[in-house]
């Protein structure tokens, strides 16, 4: 089955990482696989030792550091994730997936402005990478629909219209 098929690679993945000849991108594929199995505390250990390497690819870096930071909020340390999700920032600011990310969180937290200002940082990117890590949610309708949800909770109909229409415009 599909399942016992990703249970096998995750083990041969487990094994590739605890050998001599183990290589940063076979740790950051354990890390998106924990991350799928929602397995919290050994996808922090496996974050914490890829981000132990140094010159690996800053997308990749970025991308391990929102999988951290999703960790460290299901294990009830949101101060950790915020410092995870300002690295992921800072570590690949040209991409809108960190962004994203970290707009996800604070909307999650009903944190509006913080959310809004995260969006926006999103909107400002024009410029769409061309690698696997992308993904449709940071381009598509998403930022301006949520950001249209916060300017209208924080009382700015008229920001939350412009939003409203350039996300039903995608």
């Amino acid at each position: 089955t599909p399942q016992q098929h990703r249970e096998l690679y995750t083990e041969l993945l487990k094994e590739e990482c605890a050998s001599e000849t183990v290589t940063p991108r076979h740790v950051f594929w354990l890390c998106r696989e924990l991350f799928r199995q929602h397995s919290w505390g050994s996808l922090l250990a496996s974050c914490a030792a890829f981000l132990h390497y140094q010159n690996v690819w800053r997308v990749e870096k970025a991308h391990c550091l929102i999988m951290q930071a999703s960790a460290f909020r299901h294990t009830g340390k949101p101060q950790d994730a915020i410092k995870a999700y300002l690295q992921a920032c800072d570590a690949a600011p040209q991409d809108r997936e960190p962004w994203f990310e970290f707009g996800r969180m604070f909307y999650g937290e009903k944190q509006w402005a913080q959310a809004y200002g995260m969006f926006m940082q999103c909107l400002q990117i024009k410029d769409r990478a061309d690698h696997y890590l992308t993904h449709d949610n940071g381009w598509e309708h998403w930022p301006h629909y949520i950001a249209a949800v916060c300017m209208n909770t924080l009382g700015s109909p008229q920001a939350a219209a412009v939003h409203a229409k350039a996300a039903a415009d995608y």
